[in-house]
């Protein structure tokens, strides 16, 4: 399906938000994706109210209805159940009626549209899972309305299985799906699109990942693609994890400052200058501005509340006299921001800072004047040659040469200086001006 669509569509971007779209709707109807069941939500609400083997609650703008029951310990075995419309009150009525009864601790949620995921049950132990997969694979209502998983997981009569703890597995597996197909087009090879050749890039990437959690999601992977997986592999798998001294490999980071710091400085990555309206947007409740790469929108939905954010902001941005003061939180947003970037010495933040600089010199005091000013910068680390009409030339002080930041290895690190000479500014100039495309002077970045 993927394959036809990149093929049909070469000049699209198959970015991992499209794939994660298509895996999701993988055999639906086309009537189906606008089907919100929302409304069922009150029904469920009403049935448990007074049942304490199960705690009901929303997160807003999270579109999902959770349900838990005990705690959740790390190396959890997630099963995905999706029931169509016609059977989800039903279905999920005898679903949660079953786990409560048994007493299985677990974490669960309901989406608020019918999608392949949309039923999706956590629970801490492959033995509670196998005791579900029964439950459902006995139950002929329930198996009746069930919907295809995604293709790319452990399939038990219908139930999808995974183990991916901080991340998602479905996330990862667009992930990689997406990067897979832009090696493919940068290649020209989109003739080698097959499972097989899916699964050898997945295999090459394992030894490459840090990370346990996304290693172990990228070594399921790698067993579903191929052509002699077993669900036995998959039980092995979980055995294997759960026999792991968890404490010591895989202790979480819940640390809310790690995983609001990795929003910034992906989302950046990905779409500069976006994350101060992304985490303006957050502390309305919508999390969609933040990009799903590296999951770090479900890290900053788990792990950073709104009081969190609030509490990160104001200590990193408290003066020596322990005074905060700014006029509006718009102002507060941006100077923590650009406290994260700059303390990661993102150098793409500071280029951006210089291009600033550039572009407003080049509207005040035209472009000879804004090109003496760069090769300045660039050779002596002089500032002085540009426009302080817009503040940009304390900018620069301010977060570079006061922080003894190297203003060479910040332009170089930006610009493709492979087949030029570094010791020539002019040369640097041209390169730098190759890089940030022309000026426009009717929308300068100043405003």
């Amino acid at each position: 399906l993927i394959k036809q669509y990149v093929i049909y569509n070469k000049n699209f971007e198959f970015d991992d938000s499209l794939v994660y779209s298509l895996l999701i709707r993988y055999n639906l109807t086309s009537n189906v994706d606008s089907e919100n069941v929302e409304e069922l939500f009150p029904l469920f609400k009403q049935r448990y109210f007074d049942d304490d083997r199960i705690n009901l609650f929303e997160i807003e703008n999270k579109n999902f209805l959770w349900f838990e029951h005990g705690k959740m310990r790390g190396n959890e075995v997630k099963l995905y159940i999706p029931m169509d419309r016609e059977h989800l009150q039903n279905g999920a009525n005898m679903l949660f009626d079953f786990i409560a009864s048994t007493g299985i601790e677990h974490q669960s949620k309901i989406a608020t549209i019918i999608r392949n995921d949309n039923v999706v049950v956590r629970v801490n132990s492959i033995e509670d899972a196998n005791k579900i997969i029964s439950f459902v694979n006995e139950n002929q209502y329930i198996k009746e309305g069930l919907n295809n998983v995604n293709p790319f997981l452990p399939n038990c009569g219908g139930v999808g299985l995974a183990m991916d703890n901080n991340y998602s597995f479905n996330s990862t597996v667009a992930d990689v799906i997406s990067d897979f197909i832009s090696v493919l087009k940068q290649n020209n090879r989109l003739d080698l699109f097959t499972v097989d050749a899916l699964n050898s890039y997945i295999t090459e990437c394992i030894d490459e990942i840090d990370d346990l959690d996304l290693k172990d999601i990228y070594i399921l992977l790698s067993k579903t693609t191929t052509k002699d997986f077993e669900l036995q592999d998959f039980a092995d798998f979980a055995y294997n994890k759960k026999i792991d001294d968890y404490d010591s490999k895989r202790r979480r980071i819940t640390d809310p400052k790690h995983y609001l710091e990795k929003a910034i400085l992906v989302n950046e990555q990905k779409y500069r200058g976006s994350s101060k309206n992304a985490i303006l947007e957050y502390l309305n409740g919508d999390s969609s501005r933040f990009t799903r790469d590296q999951n770090v929108r479900d890290g900053l939905m788990k792990y950073v509340s709104l009081n969190d954010l609030e509490i990160l902001m104001t200590l990193e941005l408290r003066n020596d006299d322990n005074s905060l003061f700014y006029p509006n939180k718009e102002a507060m947003v941006e100077d923590y921001v650009n406290s994260v970037l700059l303390k990661h010495n993102d150098y793409g933040y500071i280029f951006g800072l210089i291009e600033i600089a550039y572009k407003n010199t080049m509207v005040v005091h035209g472009k000879t004047q804004a090109d003496f000013a760069f090769k300045k910068l660039y050779s002596e680390g002089f500032v002085n040659g540009f426009t302080n009409k817009y503040g940009d030339r304390q900018n620069i002080i301010d977060n570079v040469l006061n922080k003894n930041i190297d203003i060479k290895k910040v332009i170089l690190n930006n610009i493709d200086y492979e087949s030029i000479d570094i010791n020539n500014s002019n040369d640097i100039l041209q390169s730098f001006l190759n890089t940030v495309g022309s000026v426009d002077l009717n929308n300068t970045l100043a405003m």
